[in-house]
Order: structure tokens, then C-alpha cells, then sequence
């Protein structure tokens, strides 16, 4: 008997820094078929072809069809234009294949976008696996009737028809891991031979007790947690670690807020200690502190290489913001106990900020990036609101009550080929609200570029912190004023740079993700060097090329805003941090010079003691036969793939010595 071929559509290509070309699994094909498989009929009925399918080139993935009866598709933001083009080709080669899409971008209460998308059989409103075990059963009838199955929508003699919702599954009895069916081992050999490393998403329970508007997570998976069953967890665990997975990427929305993933981890360490694998791991961490997720970030910071530190996701610092979408419930004061809990286990961290977000203004953003800096939080990231279709803030009417629009912007790293031609991916983000105006949008992105390139690489947190302690300066007042102070003064260093960056923003606001400027043309000695730079780079480059200027500027600042008059002290500082700082010319030659002061100890143990210094200032990247050591710096500051080489950023600054 000839078996009704199933195809399972997943884009898992992820290009990691790490580990070179990564691939993921497809995990969504291995969830549908291991629960439907549990049922003879299904199992006799279908087969499910995997095709060995590596690249972003649709093309080549549907030559790897044969003769498709039914093929699913996840959809979400980073792969909706990709559904439409491949679910329309099949459709068309194969006018009796049933085409069934799911995912978290299938709009959970507007069914009428099937009509959008005509060629589409069935859609599948949130959790598929049951959903599309009954589709396949039902496929198997000569006259097929959903109308029974709940939780989907579909089109029937041209009349639009939804199912009522369906109950959420009961995940006690889930079939076993398709990782330990063996569902995936040819898949992976042919990875590996390729040169992939392979990556696993990991789901040890489903649910969000949270409601935060601008995430579609609670919206799809519901409030209440659900648990995987523990054994299946650890024998997946087991099994991903012979198998030699370099990456895991976790799926719960609140990992370790349950004792048992401390568990789940430690089990993870053993297997690392045992395969070598995995390298490197991601979760999305339990937003509430507690013990479990404290120790649970230590272990994995400590026996694993993360893409990037331990996430702190205040998304506002603005009580009312918080209070607008929904996350009220997560208090501040829990951001401030695990920094401090990680700080002194010299586990790194980051803060999630996102802009955009309702009642969010310009002065309450600058305002809550000066919180987190007087917080001395050590790292800062910042992302666009992106709009998702089931987000409670599209399906409870927040568009409309806070005048929200958004902007459509191409994604360049959802680049695809289809018929021969490149496509992207697009995604909409907010870029305007009753509260932020186009003009303030931009000026936050530009303000926080700028404080990431100044404070949180040290080229002024030393100054910041140092008139705090001395003059009792905010470090909120210092950045917010400096960055006031200048924008309106385009014929200085600061200000110059900052109105580049401030127009070059509304150019693509494509950079707003990837946060990279393009190609900027630099100046110095009358060398023009043209590189390709993120907005990190640019700010650095600049304010590091032209130092005396630039420190020149912020003591002008200093002098004029805040009524400071610089002693012989303050100007010490700046005197030595000119000389710490990284230029051009530290890369020939080396500097001495004498101080009254040691400076390096109030660096880092943050005392200052008076006493005669003699100080050796010598980059690390001495090439003093370069020839041409202006276009070496500007590639050292610039280059990620030099930064990636070392797993960490040019730093800013020279190694000191103490000659006395």
C-alpha cells in the first residue's frame, strides 16, 4: 500500500558566531509526527519524508518534494513571506495537497486572513500537534469533514468557517522525545558532513503566567503552566548530548521557576562533562527571582558559553509604561536583588529595554536609561517593539487607544530565494504613539546608541562616575545633558556625530535591528577610510580618533552646565585618561608620563591616593612597521570579525604600567 506523504516545511538555518553555520533541527516536524504516530492509523496510513534541506533557497527545497499529499507549515515573524511563497508553489504544482499552517503568527481570533492567503486549506489556531492529528485522520475519509475539530478555520463552498476554540492539551502523557525516536538521525549526518553544528530548541513546559502586551506568548500558550513529563525532559537531555548538539535554545517562557530545572540543568552539566556537549545555551529565565533561578544562572554562565550574559527584561523603567502593558506584577526591586545576586558571583548580566511601548515618552526614556546607569546595571541592549498579530496589545484595542502606528521594514538577515529571485522578510515596528512623536523615536534610538558607545565601553563612565562621586553629578544628568547639550551644536565633535547618527536612522530603519549604520567614511591626517559600522562603532571611532577634542568638549560641558571649575585634580583625570585611551599612534609607539595621582588604582578599587606616579601606556596591537596604522585602528574598532576571533571587543583603552 502506497503511504500519503507528510511534509513538514521548518527554516532552522541560524548563523552563529560561535560555532560558524547552525542549523536547527526541525523540532516542529519531530513534535507533529511523534504525537500523531502514536495513533496505528496514522502510522499506517502516512509516511513522513525529512528532506536534507540546508540553505534559504525555497528552490531547492520544493525539488525535494514528492508527491506531497498534506504539508504543514509554523509560521511566524521570521518566516511569513517564506509560508506564502512556498504554501502558493506547492498548491500549484500539486493542486490536491492539503496546505495546513500553524504557528504563533496564525491570528488566534481573525480567521478571515485564510482569505488573505486563498491557496491555504486550513489554518491551526495556537497548539497544532492534536489539531493536526484529527486533520490527518480526518484526510483519511473519502468526503473529509472538519467541522468536528476544534480550534481551526478553513473555507467550505466559498463560506468561511471557525471551529469553537479547543481545550488546551494535556501534555501528562506526550509521547516520548522525537530525539530519542531517532527521528532525526539521518538529518543530522547529513549536517555534520556539510560542516553544521547542530542546535535544539528545548520545551519543558508550555504556558506564561504573564500578560504583557506587547508578547504573543501568553496569547498562544495561555496563562496556566502545563508540564512535560520529567522522564521524557531527561532523556532527551541525554540523548542531545551523545548526539553532540552544540547549541540549546530554551522554549519556556520562565525558565527555573520550577526546582526541577535546576534538575534539568544539572543534567545538561553532566552530559557536557561526559559528550562535550553542548557549548553553548540559551534560556529565557524566570522573570520573578528566587533560588532556583539564581543558581540555575550561575551553572549555566559557569559551564556553558552564552550568545550573550543573563537577561534582566525590565523592558521600561517607567511605572506607568509598566502598569500599560501589563507588567506591573514583575517589580523593579526583583531586577536590582538578581543583579546584585550575579554580580557578586561575577556572573555577567544584561538589561532588555524596548522602545516604543505605551505612554512611553521621550524624557521617561531618557530618564529610565539614567536609572539603570545610577543602578551601575552593566549592560544595557535595546529593541524595537514588534508587532505580532496575537500580542494582547493588537487584539484588546491598545492600536487604537494609544494612536499607536508602526513602520514596515525589510529584515536583511530574512533574505530567501524563490523562483530565482531574493525576497525578505518584513516585520512592523511601533514608530509613533499619542505620547512619542517620529522625531522622538529616532532621538531615543540615537540617545541610547550613544550612551552604549560611551558609558558601557568606558570611554566616559570613568569621568561620569568620577563627577558623581566628587561633585555629586547624576550619572542620569551627565548623559542626558551632555547629550542635550551638543545636539544642537552640529560644528562640534559630539554634536556632529550625534546628527549623523540622529540622520541616518530614518535612512533604513531596517538598522534598528541589526543596530548597524553601513558603510560611513572616516577622516583623519588626510586619510579617507570607508568601513562598514555598527552604531557603537561609529560614536567610538569618531570621539576615540579626535580624544583631546572630545575630552576637551566634555570638560567644556562640564564647566558650562554645571558650573564646575575644574581644579588641577579634575584635569589630571582627563590627562590620563587621554593617554589610556586607545588611538592611532598607540599602535607605533608607546607613551610615559608622570602623575601626581594613582589613577589606576581609582580605576579599579575606586580610591584615590595622592602620590607621585610615573605611568608606561602600550596597546596591545603594537605594529610599529604597519603602514598605515590609522586604516589598523579603524579596523580593529570596526571589524566584527576581529572582535569574534578574540570572543570580545577591542577594548577602548591600553594596558598601564606602574615604572616607579
Amino acid at each position: 500500500m502506497n503511504k500519503k506523504n507528510i511534509y513538514i516545511y521548518h527554516s532552522g538555518y541560524y548563523n552563529r558566531d560561535l560555532h560558524g553555520h547552525t542549523f536547527f533541527v526541525p523540532y516542529i516536524y519531530g513534535l507533529l509526527r511523534s504525537y500523531s504516530e502514536q495513533y496505528p492509523e496514522i502510522k499506517k496510513n502516512y509516511s513522513w519524508p525529512l528532506p536534507h534541506y540546508f540553505s534559504n533557497d525555497l528552490d531547492e527545497y520544493i525539488s525535494c518534494l514528492e508527491n506531497p499529499s498534506v504539508i504543514g507549515l509554523s509560521c511566524y515573524l521570521w518566516n511569513w513571506e517564506k509560508i506564502k511563497k512556498i504554501s502558493s508553489k506547492v498548491k500549484s504544482l500539486w493542486p490536491d495537497c492539503t496546505i495546513v499552517l500553524g504557528g504563533p503568527q496564525v491570528p488566534i481570533d481573525q480567521p478571515e486572513v485564510i482569505k488573505e492567503i486563498p491557496w491555504v486549506d486550513i489554518i491551526v489556531h495556537q497548539e497544532g500537534e492534536h489539531k493536526f492529528y484529527l486533520i490527518l485522520k480526518e484526510l483519511l475519509n473519502t468526503s473529509p469533514d472538519f467541522s468536528h475539530i476544534n480550534g481551526i478555520s478553513y473555507v467550505q463552498n466559498g463560506e468561511l468557517i471557525q471551529t469553537p476554540p479547543a481545550k488546551r492539551m494535556n501534555l501528562d502523557n506526550f509521547p516520548p522525545s522525537p530525539l530519542v525516536l531517532g527521528y532525526f538521525d539521518e538529518y543530522n549526518q547529513a549536517a555534520k558532513k556539510q560542516g553544521f553544528s547542530l542546535a535544539l530548541s528545548f520545551e519543558t513546559t508550555r504556558g506564561c503566567p504573564y500578560t504583557c502586551s506587547f508578547c504573543d506568548w501568553g496569547s498562544n500558550i495561555a496563562s496556566k503552566f502545563r508540564n512535560f513529563p520529567k522522564q521524557r525532559i531527561l532523556d532527551e537531555i541525554d540523548r542531545a548530548c551523545e548526539d553532540g548538539y552544540q547549541f540549546i535554545f530554551g522554549a519556556d517562557s520562565n525558565y527555573g521557576i520550577f526546582t526541577r530545572d535546576l534538575e534539568f540543568t544539572k543534567r545538561w552539566v553532566a552530559g557536557k562533562e561526559k559528550f562535550n556537549a553542548p557549548a553553548e545555551m540559551h534560556m529565557n529565565m524566570a522573570k520573578n527571582t528566587n533560588k532556583t533561578v539564581l543558581e540555575i544562572g550561575d551553572l549555566i554562565q559557569k559551564k556553558f558559553q552564552v550568545p550573550h550574559p543573563n537577561t534582566l527584561s525590565v523592558q521600561s523603567m517607567s511605572e506607568q509604561v509598566l502598569k500599560n502593558i501589563g507588567r506591573q506584577n514583575i517589580g523593579l526591586k526583583n531586577y536590582t536583588k538578581m543583579q546584585e545576586h550575579y554580580e557578586s558571583k561575577g556572573v555577567a548580566t544584561y538589561t532588555e529595554l524596548i522602545i516604543g511601548l505605551p505612554g512611553e515618552t521621550l524624557n521617561s526614556w531618557k530618564e529610565g536609561i539614567g536609572k539603570l546607569l545610577d543602578m551601575d546595571l552593566k549592560e544595557i541592549v535595546v529593541y524595537p517593539f514588534v508587532l505580532s498579530p496575537n500580542a494582547p496589545v493588537v487584539r484588546r484595542g491598545d492600536i487604537q487607544k494609544y494612536s499607536i502606528q508602526s513602520t514596515k521594514i525589510k529584515r536583511s538577515e530574512g533574505k530567501f530565494i524563490f523562483d530565482g529571485r531574493d525576497y525578505f522578510e518584513f516585520i512592523d515596528i511601533v514608530t509613533k504613539t499619542k505620547d512619542m512623536s517620529y522625531d522622538d523615536y529616532i532621538e531615543m534610538n540615537t540617545y541610547s546608541e550613544f550612551v552604549l558607545a560611551t558609558h558601557y565601553t568606558n570611554l566616559t563612565s570613568h569621568i561620569a562616575k568620577y563627577f558623581h562621586a566628587e561633585y555629586q553629578v547624576s550619572l542620569s544628568s551627565f548623559y542626558t545633558e551632555l547629550f542635550n547639550f551638543y545636539k544642537h551644536n552640529p560644528d562640534t565633535l559630539i554634536g556632529n556625530t550625534i546628527q549623523k547618527v540622529q540622520t541616518e536612522i530614518p535612512k533604513d530603519l531596517n538598522c534598528l535591528i541589526t543596530r548597524h549604520m553601513g558603510p560611513q567614511t572616516f577622516e583623519i591626517n588626510n586619510h579617507r577610510f570607508q568601513k562598514m559600522v555598527y552604531f557603537k562603532h561609529f560614536y567610538q571611532v569618531n570621539f576615540l580618533l579626535q580624544i583631546h577634542n572630545f575630552f576637551d568638549e566634555i570638560k567644556f560641558f562640564l564647566t558650562n552646565f554645571f558650573n564646575i571649575t575644574l581644579n588641577e585634580k579634575d584635569k589630571e583625570l582627563f590627562k590620563f585618561l587621554t593617554h589610556y585611551a586607545f588611538k592611532p599612534d598607540d599602535i607605533i609607539e608607546f607613551s610615559v608620563m608622570e602623575f601626581d595621582y594613582e589613577w589606576d588604582r581609582y580605576l579599579t578599587e575606586k580610591q584615590l591616593v595622592k602620590s607621585r606616579t610615573r605611568y608606561q601606556f602600550e596597546s596591545t596591537w603594537r605594529s610599529p612597521r604597519h603602514k598605515n596604522h590609522f586604516e589598523l585602528f579603524i579596523d580593529l574598532k570596526t571589524n566584527i570579525k576581529i572582535s569574534n576571533l578574540f570572543k570580545k571587543p577591542i577594548p577602548n583603552f591600553n594596558k598601564v604600567q606602574v615604572l616607579n
